[in-house]
This record gives structure tokens, C-alpha cells and sequence, in this order.
């Protein structure tokens, strides 16, 4: 789940912060879905228009690694989530 969400950062940094009349964790798992991502454990996903995850959707957004481009499936997650945990832990530092 967290290779997928840092490749739909972007949209999930749009739509956490949308006024809308779904609740944040109805919107977080609607870009899930309507990206065709699946899960057996819905019920343990959590999200917060507020807060570290949001922070980190939004540092995530602003380095631009989903932008890089990726030849293969390896290299999209290298960019997406591998350099993502790398620049996290930069501004955790």
C-alpha cells in the first residue's frame, strides 16, 4: 500500500485537501479504487486531511520522483517509494 501511495501522492495531496461532503477516509480510498488498486484490509486503512500524513503526501508530492521517468516496474518503484523513503528521511534528519 505504500508503493501505491506514493505513486498517487499527487492525487491523494488533492483530494485530502478538497471541501467535499466524503469524509477524508472515504476520499483516500476512492483514489485507490478508481486507480484500480485493491485491498483485504480496508478496514485498517487510515487517513487525515491533517498531520504527518499529509506531510508526508505532500513531501513526497514536492520532490517530484513520480515525475522521473520509469522504463520498468523496478525503476517506478525505485523512483516512487524507494527515493521517497530516502528524501523522508532527509527531512527527518
Amino acid at each position: 500500500m505504500l508503493t501505491s501511495e506514493a505513486i498517487l501522492a499527487d492525487e491523494l495531496v488533492y483530494v485530502l485537501t478538497q471541501e467535499s461532503n466524503l469524509d477524508s477516509l472515504s476520499k483516500y480510498k476512492k483514489v485507490f479504487k478508481d486507480n484500480g488498486v485493491s485491498s483485504n484490509s480496508w478496514n485498517y486503512v487510515w487517513a487525515s486531511p491533517e498531520g504527518d500524513a499529509l506531510k508526508k503526501l505532500k513531501i513526497i508530492k514536492e520532490v517530484g520522483l513520480r515525475r522521473r521517468p520509469s522504463d520498468s516496474l523496478y525503476d517506478l518503484v525505485q523512483n516512487c517509494y524507494i527515493g521517497v523513503l530516502h528524501k523522508l528521511a532527509e527531512y527527518k534528519v
